[in-house]
């Protein structure tokens, strides 16, 4: 019996910190439309030991939202201010003044129809 509760205690605290180190959210913090697509700016928590990271991501609007936000564009390490701006039907600008190239994990120039275009802090070249 003793070690039937033993088992259940160490159970309970692997679950419990597996659900720490695995626990992930994304908390949406902007987007922008045009009549075709709309980015989405949000930031993804991956727990007490990370900085996370802020995403891009791209979608046409006829395809509803649901929480995926469609194709992510831009990776960056961090919480960090990068602007979005439609400078035409097909170009999106992404923009980040406390951002360097190493901060990025990855970025997309091209989805679809739409060229994506990166400030000189998030251009990996």
């Amino acid at each position: 019996m003793k070690d039937l509760l033993k088992v259940k205690v160490l159970f309970a605290m692997c679950v419990g910190i597996a659900g720490c180190l695995l626990s992930s959210s994304n908390i949406v913090v902007d987007h922008v439309s045009n009549s075709e697509y709309t980015a989405t700016l949000s930031r993804r928590n991956t727990g007490a030991m990370s900085k996370g990271s802020t995403l891009v991501s791209l979608r046409l609007n006829s395809v509803p939202d649901n929480d995926t936000h469609g194709l992510i564009v831009l990776d960056v390490f961090g919480a960090e201010p990068v602007e979005m701006k439609w400078t035409g039907l097909h170009n999106l600008a992404l923009s980040c003044t406390s951002c360097t190239p190493q901060d990025v994990n990855g970025e997309v120039v091209k989805a679809g129809d739409v060229t994506i275009n990166y400030d000189e802090n998030l251009h990996v070249r």
